[in-house]
This record gives structure tokens, sequence and C-alpha cells, in this order.
């Protein structure tokens, strides 16, 4: 895959903006949703069923698919380690969201809801829980990611956006066995954060999620064999430092 120019075209900025909204918003409606539903650590897909009949879950998740959406056209002409950068606003404007709309504690340095404690669980076994949640989830979206990423690249760019169009490429990634893969990693990752934010505050899971940049960099470098220039691994450099802060 050729390495993006430096003045995106009109579509990658319209879609990159679809991109961010939808992922802000999409997470911001989920939160809201399992405030309502409560605790949800469970191996039984029952509970996740239930949970998707809240007005608020349902709606996040249409959001998220759109997001998903966006996300993989914008894969089929852009580079992995250009479109995750180039969209990780969402990180910040997700932890505003949770401050001023979500009335959460930003900075607290822990993922409860009171700043100290986590729901319903003491604190060590609590943050344990979390970090479990964290690293499946960061594994399971790195893993989406690249999948996605070598799945479009082979499809090749998206140029026509019209329904039966669409419907055909649809048709075509469906037999994709890339896509397939990474839409199961990607499920795996959505369960994982529903659980997680369950239990830990939306301006807490979101960001420290965001450690999956740093493998999906270096994945992008070394397997889909992306030319990084030294803007980008700084970027690597101030999420890792960004995780830090917040895990601590």
């Amino acid at each position: 895959m050729t390495s993006p120019v430096k003045a995106p075209h009109l579509k990658t900025r319209i879609f990159t903006a679809i991109v961010v909204v939808t992922n802000v918003l999409g997470n911001s409606f989920l939160s809201r949703g399992m405030q309502s539903v409560g605790e949800l650590i469970s191996l039984s897909p029952v509970p996740y069923i239930r949970a998707l009949f809240n007005p608020w879950v349902a709606v996040g998740v249409s959001l998220l698919i759109l997001w998903l959406l966006s996300h993989m056209a914008m894969l089929s002409w852009a580079d992995l380690s250009y479109v995750v950068p180039v969209t990780s606003i969402a990180y910040a404007l997700v932890a505003l969201v949770g401050r001023f709309f979500l009335h959460e504690h930003v900075g607290s340095g822990s993922g409860g809801s009171d700043g100290s404690t986590y729901h319903r669980a003491g604190w060590r076994e609590g943050a344990r829980m979390n970090w479990v949640l964290v690293a499946i989830i960061v594994a399971a979206t790195t893993a989406g990611e690249v999948l996605q990423a070598i799945g479009m690249q082979r499809h090749g760019e998206i140029h026509d956006f019209r329904p039966g169009a669409l419907g055909r490429v649809v048709s075509t990634l469906a037999r994709c066995r890339y896509i397939l893969a990474a839409i199961f990693a990607m499920a795996v990752s959505f369960f994982a954060f529903m659980a997680l934010i369950s239990v830990a505050e939306l301006s807490f899971a979101v960001p420290v999620t965001a450690a999956s940049y740093i493998f999906e960099t270096i994945l992008a470098k070394y397997l889909l064999t992306e030319r990084i220039g030294w803007k980008r691994w700084t970027g690597v450099v101030l999420v890792g430092c960004g995780v830090a802060l917040i895990s601590f």
C-alpha cells in the first residue's frame, strides 16, 4: 500500500469526521446505557444480548456499527498507520464527554465511578478484572484492525458509494477471510468493552485501550510494510505516555 498524500483529499476528510463523530457518540451512548444496565461481567452471552435492548445501548451500538463501516472504508485507500492516529482525537473528545456530560472524575487514576472504588467489588479484585478486560480489548482490537487493513488492501479503494455498489462491496467482503476474522476479533473487543464500561468510567476505558495504537503501528511497520515517519513514531510515544498517566 502506498503512503498517503500529505494533503488528504475531501473524501478522506469527510470519512475522518464521520469516524471521529460516530466513535465519540457511539461510546458515549453505550456508556450511558451501561450505567443503567449495571455490572456486566459474564461468560454467558445472555446478559450482553439483554443489554442490547436498552435504548441508549441500542443507539450506541448502531453508531459504532457505522463507525466500523466508515473505518473499513478508509482503510481501502489509506494506510493503517495513517487512519489510526488521524482519528485518535476521539480519545480526547471521549474524555471531555465523560467529564462534562457523564459527570465522571477524569484524571482520578482509577476506573471506579467514585475515583477510589469499583462497582460492587473490592479495589484489588476490581482493578485486576479491569486490566484483564483492557488486555483483551487491546489484543482483539489490534488483531481486528490489522486484519481489516489486510482485507481492505486486497479489496482495493472504494470509489462508488451508491447503494447498489455498496451492496456488491459487502457481498465481496463477506467472502474475505481476513474481513470475517476481523469482524470476529472486533466483536470480542466490543463485548469486552461493554463489560469494562459496566464497571469503569468511559473516560478511563476508552483512553487506556488506546494502547492498541502502539501495537497497530508496530505491526503496520513490520507486517504491512508501511512507511512510518518520525511524526507517527512520536505519536506512538505520546500515546504510551498518556496510557501510563491514566494507569497510575
